[in-house]
């Protein structure tokens, strides 16, 4: 049995011919699945779970991170995973307003700070607002930063090696201000309901 039933409605699935298949591959730059036309056909066989009932063009998904992607090393840059809507930009000014980018988040668990869930993975959920609030700077070379967040809420500039928290407001970055996006937030890792009552 299952251990979760998903609401079909909150999926992007299609079924043509009894045959089911994914439908957000055009979001993703893909070429959308040809149902019943064989192995390799449809390039992704997993549908999007969405945070509310509507479509992904409108909505934010639930985001999965695997351990092995939070960030990875090549020549020269280090890079740090997220998901950010296609739909949306991270202006503040957009019709939406910016729901930011989905990325790992780190553990105050230790002196050192790590990742959450280090060796496993993380799923987050934007919450009611479909906001992850999270900067999208991808990644960094030199002595640039990108801007990471704690279960807990506290910033933190991510360096080529280390991780180093910067004080400052609690779940806000300037361009959601004085909204705090991240407060509703959910995810696997927290003992709480939200994000925002891990915080205390």
């Amino acid at each position: 049995n299952p251990f979760y039933e998903f609401p079909s409605g909150r999926l992007t699935l299609g079924t043509v011919g009894g045959f089911s298949f994914s439908t957000d591959e055009a979001l993703f730059g893909e070429a959308a699945c040809q149902p019943g036309t064989g192995p390799g056909a449809g390039k992704d066989l997993l549908p999007v779970y969405m945070s509310k009932l509507n479509d992904i063009a409108t909505g934010s998904p639930y985001v999965y991170f695997d351990s092995r992607t939070y960030q990875s090393i090549k020549p020269g840059i280090v890079y740090f995973n997220f998901y950010q809507p296609s739909n949306v930009t991270v202006a503040a000014s957009s019709t939406r307003g910016a729901l930011g980018a989905a990325r790992p988040y780190l553990s105050e668990q230790t002196s050192i700070l790590a990742y959450e869930n280090k060796q496993t993975f993380q799923i987050l959920s934007p919450g009611g607002d479909g906001s992850y609030g999270g900067r999208v700077a991808a990644a960094i070379s030199g002595p640039a930063s990108v801007i990471l967040f704690t279960s807990k809420g506290s910033p933190c500039t991510a360096g080529p090696t280390s991780f180093v928290k910067t004080g400052g407001p609690v779940f806000i970055l300037p361009e959601y201000a004085p909204k705090r996006p991240m407060h509703d937030n959910a995810s696997n890792f927290t003992e709480t309901n939200t994000l925002g009552e891990n915080a205390g």
